[in-house]
């Protein structure tokens, strides 16, 4: 009996054991990967394990899509941020290494009245450029490594360009090369009074500024010297009209007690043309070329020369008082001037080949080999009249020795056939 409990028990042994051994594999792996839900709600059945399983092992096409331009935006943005990094890395390592301006300062305002005028630059179209400068140059540009130097240096090198001056707001004079004068009150801001200055007088004339800027004018010489126009002036350098000549305005006034006559074109190009000025019954009277010559009376009135000439003011031989040159020539002889041509070398003319007489005299006839004297042209110079020969010996604009002086310089055939020879 015994023996048969012990069997019983054995056989239920073994059908427990492969009871258990029928556990199903995925059962076991899904209760691996949810344990940490499953005890935390046990109530989760073997479908959801199941698909929670699913989910993890086998992501779909969509999460990988998502995952993918997630990853690729991300590194695109990484790239970048790392690009954008190295260039403003590169930037400030340029900007700290590149020599450029950091500053141009205009000392020039210390040095107005006692300075000098520097030529700090001059180009290809002969225009230079000035400062004004004392003890150190009147513009001073800074860079930014820390070192600095005057304008005149900063162009010698190349460091610095006209742009780079206005871009400061530096003032400049610009200006002819060599010597020149400068009103610096045109420029600069020299606080001068609004008062009548003479700065200037002669034997003839008391010379003023508007305003109190006669240490403001200057002169710089040949030699790269600056004085003040003031003593230039006295000194003999220069002359009134050179201050007009560079645009400085000055008023004059008569200080002699007699009537003053003045080339005001004096030191000024002029236009080399001959011109008229005067003329009487005898004579013509002209100046070398187009000048402005001006006659002051003490009363403090002035005119033209020709006008005062006109009205009796003056004379002629006046103007020798006051060297002022001009051409005298007689009006007898300026008839005589004039220009022979013959037409008929151009061959546009037809002639008939027969003499025809042009001229005579109580002793000879004078005669061209073909009929041609209405070809042969005088022109007058004194008043541009042209006559032919015939009629110009007619007028008594010219004599017979005169024309025939003239052809033969021209080489114009002509007869002269005495009269009572057959």
């Amino acid at each position: 009996m015994k023996k048969i409990l012990a069997i019983i028990l054995v056989l239920a042994f073994v059908i427990s054991f492969v009871g258990c051994a029928k556990i199903d594999e995925t059962d076991l792996d899904s209760s691996i990967i949810t344990s940490t839900e499953a005890s935390q709600n046990p109530q989760l059945n073997e479908q959801t394990n199941s698909n929670v399983e699913e989910s993890q092992a086998k992501p779909n096409s969509d999460t990988i899509k998502q995952n993918d331009k997630t990853s690729l935006d991300t590194n695109k943005k990484s790239d970048k941020t790392s690009s954008s990094q190295s260039k403003v890395t590169n930037t400030s390592s340029s900007t700290k290494t590149k020599k450029g301006i950091k500053k141009i300062v205009d000392e020039s305002n210390k040095y107005l009245k006692t300075g000098n005028i520097v030529q700090f630059y001059k180009d290809d179209s002969y225009n230079a450029y000035y400062t004004v400068s004392g003890k150190n140059d009147g513009i001073i540009v800074y860079f930014n490594d820390g070192t600095k130097m005057g304008v005149t240096e900063a162009f010698e090198k190349g460091k610095v360009s006209l742009a780079d001056l206005k871009k400061y707001s530096v003032k400049y004079i610009k200006g002819y090369q060599g010597k020149s004068v400068f009103d610096l009150t045109k420029s600069y801001d020299c606080n001068v009074k609004k008062k009548t200055q003479e700065f200037y007088k002669d034997k003839y004339f008391s010379y003023t500024f508007s305003t109190e800027k006669a240490d403001y004018v200057k002169y710089l010489d040949k030699d790269g010297k600056t004085w003040t126009a003031v003593k230039a002036l006295k000194s003999g350098l220069i002359k009134p009209y050179d201050l007009s000549n560079m645009g400085v305005k000055f008023s004059k006034k008569l200080i002699a007690d007699k009537t003053v006559i003045v080339n005001e074109s004096e030191g000024f190009m002029t236009a080399a043309v001959i011109t008229e000025f005067f003329r009487d019954d005898k004579y013509i009277y002209e100046f070398s070329s187009m000048i402005n010559v001006v006659v002051y009376y003490p009363d403090g009135t002035k005119e033209d020369v020709t006008k005062a000439l006109e009205k009796g003011k003056i004379k002629v031989s006046d103007l020798d008082k006051f060297g002022i040159k001009y051409i005298k020539s007689s009006i007898a002889d300026r008839k005589k001037e004039m220009h022979i041509v013959d037409l008929t070398r151009s061959g546009k003319y037809d002639v008939v080949n027969t003499e025809e007489e042009f001229y005579r005299d109580e002793q000879y006839i004078y005669l061209f080999p073909t009929q041609k004297s209405q070809y042969i042209n005088i022109t007058f110079y004194f008043d541009d009249v042209k006559l032919n020969v015939k009629e110009a010996l007619l007028s008594g604009r010219i004599d017979i020795d005169s024309v025939l002086k003239a052809m033969d310089i021209e080489k114009i055939v002509y007869i002269k056939r005495q009269i009572d020879s057959k």
